[in-house]
């Protein structure tokens, strides 16, 4: 006797299975694009904040350890792929999802 061919299959999240996760975040250190090198206390705030008339608090969380950064001599140079990376683990520290 054939056994169902059925039982094997993957049920799809329509019929009731479990819906597919979203993006997960990277587990090593990201990859490394000249584009995304922030230098200046200006363009991090820029970046961060959409003015730059905020670099005072980009120096402040810099101080604090609250931003991932690094110096390029004496300036402060961040990569915007870190941030947002660092925005997104932050993000879901504090704004769970439902199915957690």
């Amino acid at each position: 006797m054939r056994a169902s061919s059925n039982a094997t299959q993957p049920v799809p999240a329509s019929a009731g299975g479990r819906p597919p996760q979203g993006p997960r975040p990277p587990t090593g250190p990201p990859e490394y694009d000249p584009k995304n090198l922030l230098v200046g206390a200006k363009a991090i705030s820029k970046w961060l904040f959409g003015t730059e008339a905020k670099v005072r608090q980009v120096y402040y969380l810099c101080e604090k350890g609250n931003l991932p950064h690094f110096h390029l001599g004496s300036r402060l140079a961040a990569d915007a792929s870190v941030l947002a990376l660092w925005m997104w683990k932050y993000q879901s520290r504090h704004f769970p999802t439902p199915d957690r």
